[in-house]
């Protein structure tokens, strides 16, 4: 971990200014499911904060969920929670992680540990449930450091991009991270200022021709109006390397790293998250060592 007050930590002081500390509270429901999904019907809640302490991000996901299976009059209820916490040193360098998931309020997956990278890679070590060390290739990013290069990818009109990345939800770690960076959505408010900015660099506007979310209307009227843009991210387990992703997940962005909407694809159903509550936080104070 970077100690504070020290040079590294003082030269990631812009990134850790970048993005808004927050709270988010989504409310989640199916989108579509498969013929042949056994899921019926899915809803739930993910509580989402993301704080800015001294040294790094301070991350926290609690998800409910209750999903019913079928098919026909064979309906039976499930409810899933999944916690996770993470730390993110500013320099991009060092992680630490911890998840619990739970099945009908029984355990069936602890894990925890913590990482580290620097330009010849890293490694990762879990504690739980046993203890394995997992070379990390170089170029490995962890999840703030990530959102940060894809948002400004897609800010410089890139249209996909590629990277490895560690976030210790799972044992698949990392993952091979393919993103598709569809474009940004339009807004009155913001668009001519970044279509102008994107014009002068030599580079095409792309622009989705949809409403932002309704995040717009749990802010203030004084809030600060961010640019949105909106990224596909498909997850392919670099320890397994398929030619189907494990998962996706398609988000929009803000540029100071809320996400307005997301939709979660695991192959066989979806699941939509729209947030209900957010809830801007100020940085933590530090006291300088």
């Amino acid at each position: 971990m970077s100690v504070p007050g020290t040079a590294a930590a003082k030269g990631a002081s812009v990134e850790s200014d970048r993005f808004q500390p927050h709270r988010m509270l989504y409310a989640m429901k199916l989108g579509q499911a498969t013929r042949g999904s056994n899921i019926v019907d899915a809803k739930g809640t993910m509580y989402y904060s993301f704080q800015a302490a001294c040294d790094g991000w301070e991350v926290e996901t609690r998800v409910v969920m209750q999903l019913r299976y079928g098919p026909g009059e064979d309906l039976s209820d499930v409810e899933t929670t999944w916690a996770f916490k993470s730390f993110e040193s500013y320099d991009g360098s060092d992680f630490r992680f911890e998840v619990e998931h739970n099945r009908d309020g029984a355990p069936i997956e602890i894990l925890a540990g913590d990482a580290n990278v620097g330009e010849t890679g890293g490694v990762a070590r879990f504690g739980e449930p046993a203890a394995v060390q997992i070379d990390l290739p170089p170029g490995t990013l962890f999840p703030t450091r990530h959102m940060a290069q894809l948002i400004d990818a897609a800010k410089g009109a890139e249209t996909r991009y590629a990277k490895t990345v560690f976030d210790g939800a799972s044992v698949n770690n990392p993952y091979e991270v393919n993103a598709l960076l569809v474009g940004r959505l339009a807004d009155p408010a913001v668009g001519e200022r970044v279509d102008a900015q994107m014009r002068g660099a030599g580079k095409p506007v792309r622009v989705i021709n949809e409403p932002r979310g309704i995040l717009a209307s749990l802010t203030s009227p004084s809030a600060k109006v961010s640019p949105l843009w909106r990224m596909r991210l498909a997850f392919f387990p670099t320890v397994a390397m398929g030619s189907t992703p494990e998962f996706e997940i398609e988000v929009d962005y803000r540029e100071d790293g809320v996400a307005e909407r997301m939709v979660q694809d695991f192959g066989s159903f979806t699941l939509e998250l729209t947030p209900t509550k957010y809830e801007p936080l100020k940085r933590q104070a530090c006291v300088k060592k």
